[in-house]
């Protein structure tokens, strides 16, 4: 008996992301699903760190910069701004956000930023240009990771331990050693803003870190370079019905 030929069935091509995007945004997922699992086991205490900042905007009207709700009780809200290639948003970080950077008294601003090329091109971002100014046009420079843990530790006069197992929670352990602190600046950096290139669709996010005002109030504007034409507002003092 003759038998007929077999046919496989095809499967559609896969659609989706560029494979190098699939595989930056999977690398942040990943980063918060550690996180997560790590805040919610106790393994990394909640953070404290700088004074908590909140956003300032008077702009009204399509496309201008307004004021995101608090992604979760007791966060900060954000701004958030947006263009036809891309999209911003800018706030106080998370305990998530912040990962396991210790608690300090230090003259630090701590901003999670976090941008999403909405074009089909790719996007260069370097955010080594953005600068922040306080009141009177009084300057205040960009820190790198590094800097911005050695003026906590100058402050704290030493870090505090932040990672802890359960049987340690609540436990005074003192200063950091030597191998903690080297941890600490790693994960700072880490989850430092990184500069690149942004593939179409993709988003890149981190950690941005300035001088800050030695006042008891401020209010401080950060300028994103070309990004945005007006500076991201926030000050230290909580306003009414945030």
């Amino acid at each position: 008996m003759h038998e007929g030929n077999v046919y496989k069935k095809r499967n559609p091509p896969k659609r989706g992301l560029p494979a190098e995007l699939e595989s930056v945004n999977l690398m942040h997922m990943v980063k918060r699903a550690v996180l997560v699992i790590l805040l919610s086991a106790g393994m990394i205490t909640p953070v404290l760190a700088q004074q908590k900042l909140y956003p300032i905007t008077a702009d009204e009207g399509f496309g201008s910069m307004r004021i995101q709700a608090a992604p979760t009780s007791g966060d900060a809200a954000r701004l958030v701004a947006q263009k036809a290639e891309y999209s911003l948003r800018i706030g106080y970080p998370t305990d998530i956000e912040a990962g396991s950077l210790s608690e300090s008294d230090a003259d630090v601003i701590m901003l999670w930023m976090k941008i999403q090329n909405l074009s089909s091109r790719p996007m260069d971002f370097d955010p080594t240009k953005f600068t922040a100014a306080g009141e009177g046009s009084k300057t205040y420079r960009m820190l790198s990771p590094d800097e911005a843990l050695d003026l906590m530790i100058a402050a704290n006069g030493g870090l505090r331990k932040s990672v802890l197992s359960k049987a340690t929670q609540g436990i005074s352990l003192g200063k950091l050693g030597k191998s903690d602190e080297v941890q600490a600046r790693d994960e700072a950096k880490r989850f430092a803003l990184q500069a690149g290139t942004i593939q179409p669709q993709g988003i890149r996010e981190g950690l941005l870190f300035f001088e800050a005002p030695s006042d008891k109030r401020f209010t401080v504007g950060i300028r994103l370079g070309e990004l945005w034409s007006k500076p991201f507002t926030f000050t230290n003092v909580k306003p009414k019905g945030q």
